[in-house]
């Protein structure tokens, strides 16, 4: 699913931008 994908690169963004 491609809203998967979306979520993970959300994840991603949330996880680095400290």
């Amino acid at each position: 699913t491609p809203g998967r994908e979306f979520l993970l690169r959300v994840s991603y963004l949330e996880i680095y931008n400290e």
